[in-house]
């Protein structure tokens, strides 16, 4: 019963068809029948070519989103980078100053030792002289 009904559906599409057909031109085009022969290899082509279709979408969507997570790795690594340097000039400054300042005390140490020898050498010299 279902089979009937089914072929009978058909029989009154392919009907409405063969009486007045459309070109992709846009005239119509009057035909007495329409039969199609399609080997069922095209079809599996067809479908295997949709399949991969829906695949290739989200193979993009995935690599689309691999370059974005790149993208913000490589700018996160730019940033970290730029820190890192700011930092060594940070201590290269630091360690400039404080390198002045070990020099400054050098000369102090190096003046209050030439003093204190001058000094004990005069008291020496004096209490040899009297």
């Amino acid at each position: 019963m279902l089979m009937i009904v089914l072929l009978l559906s058909n029989s009154n599409i392919l009907l409405a068809q063969s009486e007045i057909c459309s070109s992709f031109t846009g005239d119509k085009i009057q035909s007495d029948s329409v039969i199609v022969n399609i080997p069922i290899s095209y079809i599996k082509q067809a479908n295997s070519k949709m399949i991969e279709r829906l695949y290739l979408i989200d193979i993009v969507n995935q690599q689309d989103s691999i370059i974005v997570l790149k993208d913000n790795y490589i700018s996160e690594q730019e940033n970290i980078i730029i820190d890192f340097q700011k930092r060594i000039i940070d201590i290269n400054n630091i360690n400039s100053s404080i390198a002045d300042e070990l020099e400054q005390q050098k000369k102090y140490n190096k003046i209050i030792t030439y003093g204190a020898i001058g000094t004990i050498i005069g008291l020496i010299i004096g209490l040899i002289a009297k």
